[in-house]
């Protein structure tokens, strides 16, 4: 997993008690209401890193996950300076709270390892808000007392990082988002699917697609059909070919090759063989990243069976 997104994925994994960690912040009523949260602020527009909130009583927070070991002042100041009807006129207040008078608190979170630098720069700063760092052996909230039913914890646990809710993000590398992209267009090959679209991919990418903000799926869903045009036009060109959106459509791809459409007899060779230009592709000559969606032969048989194809037998 990239160090940048482990604060965001330790913060769902302690709301919603994923991978066997415990549900510190689930446990005192909070849930996850949008990832990528535009809020209006005196100070200046933001977009939140994640919004949650409790109902009774109404609190939101919004949390700005840091991966490196300093908190920036001017945007500190804008997340403190949120109120309910900054974050109700950009549209992104949970429609439970609305017209309940809630409080509102920023949160910032971070690498366990990196804490006392954080909380030294929060000092320096003269930033009062909650700090939550994560790491693979501990949680660790401090800065709620003036939040009232909010209480401070230090989870100890063996469950290592959090599970990889978001693997990447809208800012991640094109690279490393083809590292992904590839398994989920190897998996469609072996279901015999013609089409595949942008919109699909990135649901298959990020579990937590559907409570992304518009702006930050716009992003990530460019960012997407950049690679697939890439692989259409590269490595995968013989097999994919990239049809652009229009008014009608959604951009896709359209697959054209899978060995099993090719021979219904079916032996695994070809699909080795996929799974070598797969590797091409990916020019994998280093580590795939944590939490990747890995394809195997026996993936691809449970997705929708393995097949021959002639065209890759002299591979063999």
């Amino acid at each position: 997993m990239d160090e940048r997104l482990i604060p965001l994925n330790g913060l769902i994994a302690l709301t919603r008690g994923d991978g066997h960690w415990q549900r510190a912040l689930g446990e005192m009523g909070l849930r996850i209401h949008l990832f990528e949260a535009p809020v209006f602020t005196p100070e200046g527009n933001i977009v939140a890193d994640v919004l949650i909130y409790r109902v009774d009583p109404p609190l939101v927070l919004l949390a700005e996950c840091k991966s490196g070991r300093h908190i920036k002042p001017v945007q500190a100041g804008r997340y403190l300076a949120a109120e309910e009807n900054g974050i109700f006129s950009a549209g992104s207040l949970p429609p439970a709270l609305r017209g309940k008078g809630t409080q509102v608190t920023a949160c910032f979170a971070g690498n366990e390892d990196h804490r006392c630098d954080l909380e030294a720069s929060m000092a320096q700063h003269e930033i009062q808000a909650p700090l939550l760092t994560v790491g693979d052996g501990c949680a660790r909230l401090t800065g709620v007392d003036s939040l009232g039913s909010l209480h401070s914890f230090d989870v100890r646990h063996n469950s290592g990082l959090p599970p990889a809710r978001f693997p990447i993000d809208h800012n991640s590398e094109l690279e490393e988002i083809r590292e992904l992209v590839v398994p989920v267009l190897i998996a469609a090959q072996a279901r015999q699917e013609e089409f595949v679209d942008v919109e699909s991919v990135c649901r298959d990418l990020l579990p937590e697609w559907p409570v992304v903000g518009n702006q930050a799926q716009r992003s990530f869903r460019r960012r997407v059909d950049d690679v697939l045009r890439r692989l259409a036009a590269g490595e995968f060109g013989d097999q994919l070919i990239y049809e652009p959106g229009t008014k009608a459509t959604q951009a896709r791809v359209r697959i054209t090759v899978t060995p099993a459409a090719t021979d219904p007899r079916g032996t695994p060779q070809s699909w080795q063989a996929r799974q070598r230009r797969a590797a091409r592709a990916l020019g994998r000559q280093r580590a795939p990243i944590e939490g990747q969606l890995a394809f195997s032969l026996e993936d691809l048989a449970d997705a929708g069976g393995v097949g021959e194809d002639q065209e890759e037998l002299g591979e063999r």
